[in-house]
């Protein structure tokens, strides 16, 4: 018994469809049918105008549009990546190029650029400026901590308190002076994040702070309903001042200590240092510095 044809499903009817268009045109029914034929496309992650770093001017709302997405991956690349120092030069200069014509674009061309590119460029704008001036004030304050480290012994008790802080202001806290009568032992109320600390300044010639000092000092770290308690001197402590300090939430910094610290935050940076934190010697590889930034 013959089996009846059995139609090969919705592609039937199409190819019927052109076997049939295709017979006035071969001329018999040896027609054979082809498959249309596909346009040639040309693969590309972009197909607008590209940015052209080099070129002293920006052509259009397309290259404006690559140049933000340059802009926001030279950023990235300089807030995350571990540069030389022949790198980030370079890269900072990508960057205030794109900037400087991506103005100029905007204030001469007088075309509508889209609303979101126009958003991100301006917050891409504010960081890297806003990066810019964090960096220079971290420079001047620098300059300043240097001379005040190197005519240290010629400082009086305002002048040390004073330089102390603009220590910690480098290292990344927010320093509130405090002074007078009334501090109750504390010169300096220190905050970030949710740390809050206190210090006390003693500026000596000679002679070393002992554990008296420092039991009046916990009562002041209690009072002020700090965390930690930071005592620096430009002398030294007693052995029975670091015993008792050992189990308190106080950090001891003697003249030593405090002139490591100084050399820290003056140490240039190093190409493989762009992930280390900002804080009284924090590192990712020094017990201390992470015992410091737990408490």
């Amino acid at each position: 018994m013959e089996s009846e044809a059995q139609c090969p499903g919705p592609a039937c009817l199409a190819n019927w469809i052109a076997f049939a268009r295709a017979l006035p045109e071969s001329g018999g029914s040896n027609c054979q049918l082809a498959a249309p034929e596909t346009p040639a496309r040309q693969a590309g992650l972009f197909t607008g105008t590209p940015y052209e770093d080099t070129a002293p001017s920006i052509r259009d709302a397309s290259e404006f549009r690559s140049a933000v997405e340059t802009l926001a991956y030279a950023l990235f690349r300089l807030e995350t990546n571990r540069l030389t120092r022949a790198e980030r030069p370079r890269l900072e200069n990508l960057v205030e190029n794109a900037l400087f014509k991506m103005d100029r674009y905007r204030a001469r061309s007088g075309e509508v650029l889209d609303e979101a590119e126009l958003a991100e460029y301006d917050t891409l704008s504010h960081k890297f400026h806003e990066s810019r001036r964090v960096a220079e004030e971290r420079r001047n304050l620098a300059a300043g901590i240097r001379q005040r480290m190197e005519r240290i012994d010629s400082l009086d008790g305002d002048a040390f308190e004073d330089f102390v802080a603009e220590v910690f202001e480098a290292l990344g806290y927010e320093v509130h002076r405090n002074g007078g009568a009334g501090d109750e032992g504390a010169d300096l109320k220190l905050a970030r994040g949710p740390l809050r600390a206190v210090v006390q300044c003693k500026y000596h010639h000679k002679g070393i702070v002992g554990s008296p000092d420092l039991q009046k000092f916990l009562g002041t770290i209690h009072q002020s309903g700090s965390r930690k308690g930071y005592f620096v001197t430009t002398t030294g402590f007693t052995l029975s001042a670091e015993k008792f300090a050992a189990n308190q939430p106080m950090e001891l910094i003697d003249g030593p200590r405090l002139a490591e610290i100084v050399r820290e935050i003056l140490k240039p940076a190093k190409p493989d240092d762009s992930h280390r934190e900002t804080g009284l010697f924090f590192r990712p590889d020094d017990d201390s510095g992470q015992r410091l930034a737990s408490h």
